[in-house]
């Protein structure tokens, strides 16, 4: 019973991190996106 709770624990961890790193990347994604959208822009 502790072995597999303390899994679970791991696994919630691992799952937390894996969404809280695709929130991040694609809030970088989207600043990027926006900023070479204002450079384009600027160009013309």
């Amino acid at each position: 019973l502790s072995r597999s709770s303390s899994t679970y624990r791991k696994l919630d961890t691992v799952n937390a991190g894996l969404i809280t790193g695709v929130h991040c990347i694609s809030a970088i994604l989207n600043n990027i996106s926006m900023l070479v959208f204002l450079i384009s822009t600027s160009n013309l």
